[in-house]
């Protein structure tokens, strides 16, 4: 068995076409909007391999993830065939 450690990065700058968000936790009598972007959103990606297997540690820039949780695990594993319990989401 190969117990070689390989370990791979990446990082990808996600905004959304439409700058315009509203901003989450406001008042919701205060029709609260953004006006601009000050910092870019990203999602980043730490990949390790041995002995066969691989795992996915990604971290988004974003409060929370719990609605695309499901999804997004299922969209990677079936566009890399890592096993959704391979992969690990963090906000």
């Amino acid at each position: 068995m190969n117990t070689t450690l390989k370990i791979g990065f990446g990082r990808i700058v996600c905004l959304p076409d439409d700058p315009v968000v509203h901003i989450a936790g406001n008042d919701a009598k205060t029709d609260m909007n953004t006006d601009g972007v000050r910092d870019d959103l990203a999602v980043t990606c730490l990949a390790l391999t041995q002995g066969g297997k691989t795992y996915l540690i990604y971290t988004c820039d974003t409060v929370t993830i719990n609605e695309f949780y499901v999804p997004t695990k299922e969209m990677i594993t079936a566009a890399t065939g890592i096993p959704a319990e391979n992969i690990v989401l963090n906000a």
